[in-house]
């Protein structure tokens, strides 16, 4: 089964409920899961800080026919001639078309490559691995960190605030309470008078931005969902 199997090619996505489209995500990300042995695993398979290695992701890409390419490819060197940091974008699509770029980089100065013998190869290869993985992922909307992200700083695709190979801060981690978001998301854009067939549309965009959903994003769309599904005060009786 593949994720173009969840909900028939003719189905209309603007009628779905928002209790369809969760349950169409999570059993999405279930199967996407499955698809992985242990192997492709860096630490326990699922749990808290594991993650999915360079292998795990193209189990992923095979499993859904997701073909990549590089769109960029670039290196900085110092006056020496000898590499100091590489940047990559790679391009990730699926049978029907769906495409999403990612960015990936990688410095001479992230434990041992300094002292490699083939520092420039390591530097550049890392740089795609990781543009590539992130791709794939941000196509299959996981929203899993790749382990030659977690092996590195990283910082603009681990979305750190500029802690360098460091922990996520609470705010930035993955919320618990995903399965939520959409409900939340459905009451807010009804509030406004928008089609609540857009919650994918606004889910897909956090998910390409953050790789997941914000323990941060997650309180403040609870919030504003609470706030527009507040009763109204009632109405003072007119005097008399």
């Amino acid at each position: 089964m593949t994720a173009t199997d969840l909900i028939p090619a003719d189905a209309d996505m603007t009628v779905m409920t928002v209790e369809q489209a969760q349950a169409a995500v999570q059993r999405y990300r279930e199967i996407t899961r499955g698809a992985l042995g242990a192997d492709d695993w860096q630490g326990p398979p699922g749990e808290p800080g594991s993650f999915i290695k360079k292998q795990g992701w193209q189990t992923i890409a095979k499993a859904y026919r997701v073909s990549t390419s590089i769109v960029a490819d670039e290196a900085v060197y110092d006056t020496d001639g000898r590499i100091v940091r590489s940047r990559a974008v790679v391009r990730a699509v699926d049978p029907d078309g769906r495409s999403r770029e990612a960015t990936g980089y990688c410095s001479i100065d992230e434990p041992g490559r300094r002292s490699s013998p083939k520092a420039e190869h390591d530097v550049r290869a890392t740089a795609v691995t990781r543009a590539e993985n992130r791709a794939i992922s941000n196509l299959a909307g996981i929203g899993q960190v790749s382990a030659e992200e977690a092996d590195g700083p990283a910082a603009d695709e681990r979305h750190t605030n500029g802690a360098s190979g460091g922990p996520l801060p609470g705010w930035a981690r993955e919320a618990p309470d995903a399965a939520d978001v959409a409900d939340w998301l459905a009451a807010i854009l009804e509030a406004a008078g928008a089609p609540t067939s857009q919650v994918m549309a606004v889910g897909t965009a956090i998910y390409d931005s953050c790789g997941h959903v914000p323990v941060i994003v997650a309180d403040v769309l609870a919030l504003l969902a609470a706030i527009v599904r507040r009763e109204p005060d009632p109405e003072p009786e007119p005097e008399v």
